[in-house]
């Protein structure tokens, strides 16, 4: 479970961080 919503945590930054950069641009 741990493993999983570290998983989880990562896919979500990642996700904010496109939309950030895409909002940049």
């Amino acid at each position: 479970l741990s493993m999983f919503a570290e998983v989880l945590y990562e896919m979500l930054q990642y996700q904010m961080g496109c939309q950030i950069l895409a909002y940049l641009q």
